[in-house]
């Protein structure tokens, strides 16, 4: 089993919070302290581990002009800040989690900023290469984008914005679900208007394809929020309990129908698995498994890994055996 990584909004160095590195035993590893200069400060966000192996997080303060920073991390603790927000055209104050979409690229969201000042949809490239997607208008489509991006198993982006919507209710507004597809068409999906609670906060696709919620306030403006689902229409999919791994390392399946399924593929290769009731199944990285989508094959239509699962290769040798140390520096790489 690995470590697990997390961010902490406090504490460290410069009490401006860290990233941290914890092992299964229970060893504690500062990776990064912040600073509050261009690295921001205070990270609200849930890191993502990218398919390339570095972690991407954001800030939702400090940077260049106060308004947080994306950054991507090494598992060794090397930092790298990939864009500073400056609160005006490009957004301000990320307080949800990135996500990497299915062609590589990472989209979140601004709670402030933007042309209308009420946040924005943004993607980055893993190099740094930004671009604003969407500006919120607190009037038709909501404000204050509070949780990470979905996106769903028909490729479209879903998510929700936790005031305003168009329909009065407070002095906030009650919020919206908005859809934005991969070619950038940003539309409302739904507008709360108090029956179905006000306010969503979360987001998420359950296996079963459709989209689960919950909201801060309940119907008629009851204090009590709601669980709520959404039908968009798209597939049901297969989710990894793990998206990266070596060959031989057996990974967690989630999905629907186990019970009937006849095969497992990660990258098109064939592997063993065993399942453990109609929700759940176990399988094992092949020999000669390439990153990319994980299958479980069954009657009724295949199911397919929302997520690419990424094969982590492995170092089985290298020559000479020994030598000074820069000489093995250089077969080895950076650490």
């Amino acid at each position: 089993m690995g470590t697990f990584t997390g961010r902490q909004q406090g504490g460290g160095a410069n009490a401006l919070g860290t990233v941290y590195k914890l092992t299964p035993g229970g060893t504690l590893t500062t990776l990064y302290s912040f600073t509050g200069g261009t690295d921001g400060s205070n990270p609200d966000a849930p890191l993502v581990q990218g398919t390339d192996g570095n972690l991407y997080g954001s800030t939702p303060f400090g940077g260049v002009s106060g308004g947080g920073a994306i950054y991507k991390i090494s598992t060794g603790g090397k930092l790298k800040v990939l864009h500073t927000f400056t609160n005006t055209s490009d957004g301000g104050n990320p307080v949800a989690g990135l996500i990497q979409g299915t062609d590589g690229n990472f989209y979140g969201t601004n709670i402030l900023g933007g042309a209308n000042n009420n946040g924005v949809v943004f993607k980055i490239t893993a190099s740094g290469t930004f671009k604003v997607l969407h500006d919120f208008q607190a009037a038709t489509d909501g404000a204050w984008s509070f949780t990470a991006l979905v996106q769903a198993t028909d490729g479209n982006f879903y998510g929700t914005c936790t005031y305003d919507g168009g329909i009065p209710g407070g002095d906030y507004g009650q919020g919206s679900i908005y859809k934005l597809t991969r070619a950038g068409a940003f539309s409302t999906v739904y507008l709360f208007d108090g029956t179905v609670g006000n306010n969503p906060i979360a987001l998420v696709q359950n296996t079963d394809e459709l989209l689960y919620g919950d909201t801060q306030l309940g119907p008629k403006g009851g204090f009590f929020g709601l669980v709520y689902s959404l039908n968009i229409g798209a597939k049901p999919l297969a989710k990894l309990a793990l998206t990266s791994g070596k060959i031989g390392q057996v990974i967690g399946i989630f999905g629907q129908g186990f019970l009937i399924a006849t095969g497992v593929t990660f990258g098109g290769v064939s592997t063993k698995f065993s399942t453990a009731g109609g929700n759940y199944l176990t399988a094992t990285v092949p020999a000669g498994a390439r990153t990319g989508s994980v299958v479980v094959k069954i009657p009724s239509g295949n199911l397919t890994s929302s997520l690419v699962f990424k094969v982590t290769p492995t170092l089985k040798t290298f020559s000479p055996s020994d030598g000074p140390v820069a000489l093995l520096s250089s077969l080895l790489g950076p650490a």
